[in-house]
């Protein structure tokens, strides 16, 4: 809702050139979209039922609070009560993790889009230059929690599962995550090397266009130059 609300404000504000124009929309795009995904992880991870592990189907008798009691197996990987309950305490202290970070990342996203809505889109990419690495910070607490999260999910599954089926299981995330890979890698290589011939082209547009307009091909009807941005 906040995302939406601030979009729609963004948009009443009087237009400018197409390069801030665009810049503004996109930045917005980018820490919503940051903004989102970390509440989607945030909602997942602090709710009870992401702290909350039931043990009945993997281990007997087994009492969390004793990390000696290595005599009651359990079916799981970890093989026994003692190293199960490390474990789980890990795996609650990352879901609070994690959840702070999805906080951070939220806070931080929303105070960016409410900094962009206040400035003139046409110091946009000023403001961009000047806060290139605090503007980092959202994208970098996703980017942790969702790594974290990823740990958490790898963690209660072993914890959870027969030994013989968490193998199934991390196979199951490694495809994921080879997919994954396959699919970021090659795009983040062209997106670098589109964003660089963009940005030569421009360059070369901008050398050009003085002997455009030497060359009289711009000037109006009287001979002068027309106003900024009808070229």
């Amino acid at each position: 809702c906040i995302c939406v609300f601030l979009k729609s404000f963004c948009a009443a504000q009087a237009t400018v050139s197409d390069t801030a124009q665009e810049l503004s929309e996109d930045s917005f795009n980018v820490y919503s979209t940051i903004a989102v995904v970390s509440a989607l992880i945030m909602t997942v991870v602090v709710s009870p039922s992401g702290v909350a592990i039931d043990l009945t189907d993997v281990c007997f008798d087994c009492i969390l609070s004793d990390e000696e009691s290595h005599h009651n197996h359990c079916k799981n990987m970890w093989g026994t009560c003692g190293s199960t309950g490390r474990v789980i305490r890990c795996v609650r202290l990352l879901c609070y993790v994690c959840g702070a970070l999805c906080f951070t990342s939220i806070m931080t996203a929303v105070g960016t889009l409410i900094n962009l809505m206040k400035i003139p889109r046409e110091y946009t990419e000023h403001y961009h230059k000047a806060m290139r690495y605090p503007l980092s910070v959202p994208g970098a607490a996703m980017c942790a929690s969702c790594i974290s999260f990823g740990v958490i999910f790898a963690l209660q599954a072993s914890v959870l599962q027969h030994y013989e089926w968490f193998m199934g299981t991390c196979g199951a995330i490694g495809s994921c995550t080879l997919a994954y890979l396959a699919t970021e890698i090659p795009g983040q290589y062209y997106r670098k090397k589109f964003m660089a011939m963009a940005h030569q082209c421009s360059e070369h547009q901008e050398a050009s266009r003085p002997h455009e307009v030497c060359s009289g091909r711009n000037l109006d009807a009287r001979g002068y130059l027309p106003a900024p941005g009808l070229c």
